[in-house]
């Protein structure tokens, strides 16, 4: 934007700062996107009339125009319904003839299921952090997340045993897929790798194409919902049955209610109400 202008990358005029913000805005930047720029110029920049540039009167009263005209809102304004994705994994078959990729998709999807996690997250575990018990799996962190800190401590990954139904055990499917690719993985231990020879470890990009196919397979639209529609969907239906605030926030690793309630609870609609009203007048006449 500086080249163009033939201007300096450097401290610049207030002016300038704000021109730079507004055109973001044209170009269709959300409100959080021209946020992270207004951060990291405010972090380089030198303050103007005494003040920071995040905080002049003309950036804020840019920034206020940017949330007024194009505020930030969740992705996603309802969820899916994960008992269809349930329903998917339990009518597979589950023995020595599936395959490599049904195998991983379906592992893939279970430990999301069951600790909502990032997909960043699943593909860092690592099988140098795991420890078994009769309670289930759990996976030491042998990497930062992204909501890791110095002042929050690093809390583990816990997947439990499911006895009521083999084929929804996380760690059913954990334990098998570990046999399955003992022979395939080199000298890293990164839980999950390709599924295409060679067999390297997997990126986050990867692991959430794989939740996405998931989804896919199970029926829902991914037209609509993607890889991270995962965690909502699983919190929400955790709360729909009961599961606590509390307890939801500690499986999801999320520091304040907030987070939960502002961008992840998603109940699946109810029609009761509405179907219960349209069917009288239809009842009246029949």
């Amino acid at each position: 934007w500086c080249s163009e202008r033939s201007v300096g990358p450097g401290s610049r005029p207030i002016e300038d700062v704000v021109n730079f913000l507004a055109h973001l805005h044209t170009q269709g930047y959300q409100y959080r996107s021209l946020n992270s720029y207004r951060s990291a110029i405010a972090s380089m920049h030198a303050p103007v009339e005494g003040v920071s540039i995040g905080q002049h009167p003309l950036v804020s009263r840019l920034m206020k125009g940017a949330f007024q005209s194009r505020p930030p809102l969740p992705r996603y304004s309802g969820t899916w319904d994960i008992s269809k994705v349930l329903a998917y994994l339990d009518g597979q078959t589950l023995d020595s003839s599936i395959t490599l990729k049904q195998l991983t998709l379906r592992t893939v999807m279970l430990l999301a299921l069951t600790r909502p996690s990032r997909s960043a997250d699943l593909a860092k575990l690592s099988l140098a952090g795991l420890r078994t018990t009769p309670e289930g799996a759990v996976f030491i962190p042998t990497a930062l997340a992204k909501q890791s800190s110095a002042n929050k401590a690093i809390k583990d990954f816990f997947f439990p045993r499911f006895p009521d139904n083999v084929k929804l055990c996380p760690v059913h499917s954990l334990s098998l897929y570990i046999e399955r690719t003992k022979q395939l993985r080199g000298t890293p231990s990164q839980l999950f790798i390709a599924i295409i020879k060679t067999h390297l470890p997997v990126t986050s990009s990867t692991v959430a194409r794989w939740l996405k196919q998931m989804i896919g397979d199970s029926g829902i639209d991914t037209s609509v919902f993607k890889a991270h529609s995962v965690r909502g969907a699983t919190t929400s239906a955790a709360s729909n049955q009961g599961v606590t605030t509390e307890e939801i926030l500690k499986a999801a690793d999320w520091s304040n209610s907030s987070t939960f309630q502002r961008f992840y609870y998603k109940p699946v609609r109810d029609a009761t109400f509405a179907r219960t009203v349209l069917s009288v007048s239809y009842k009246q006449h029949n």
